[in-house]
């Protein structure tokens, strides 16, 4: 079962790859337990009162929001977040196992998460560039070679 020096190296995950998936799933486990314990949060009177100092910002009356509204505005963009979240643990996890389209929808997902984090100031800030790094790891030219490789193995199924 042994091969040759060219055959092993070529099967062996690039340290890019493995870095930028084991760091996808670290933190796409971190955000979900962080919005599942945000979600708990969301009914108790420290929250309501956040909520309303919030709302008494003069800058806040044209959108003409409610603390429940507001309170469901965020209610549902937890939901959106968790599901990027799961989604790309599950990328990530794929992306591990040589699954190149894998790696393409979680630049394109990572892409988007950035795009928005950016508006989160500096903990947004933070979090774009972590995305980054991950991305830019798994389009190294060690990484795309990777690919490259395990997709022309891929076993063609029978007919």
């Amino acid at each position: 079962m042994s091969e040759g020096n060219s055959g092993s190296t070529q099967r062996t995950r690039p340290r890019e790859v493995t870095i930028a998936g084991v760091q996808t799933i670290v933190g796409s486990a971190m955000v979900l337990l962080l919005l599942v314990s945000l979600e708990t949060q969301l009914n108790t009177s420290s929250m309501q009162e956040e909520f309303e100092k919030l709302l008494d910002d003069p800058r806040m009356d044209p959108l003409g929001l409610t603390v429940d509204r507001l309170r469901t505005l965020v209610h549902y963009s937890f939901m959106v977040m968790g599901v990027m979240a799961v989604t790309s643990l599950v990328l990530g996890v794929y992306v591990l196992k040589r699954h190149g389209p894998s790696r393409v929808v979680l630049t394109v997902l990572a892409g988007l998460v950035a795009l928005f984090s950016l508006f989160g100031g500096p903990g947004g800030w933070l979090l774009a560039a972590y995305v980054g790094v991950c991305v830019l790891l798994l389009w190294t030219k060690s990484a795309r070679a990777w690919f490259k490789v395990g997709a022309a193995e891929t076993p063609e199924l029978p007919g």
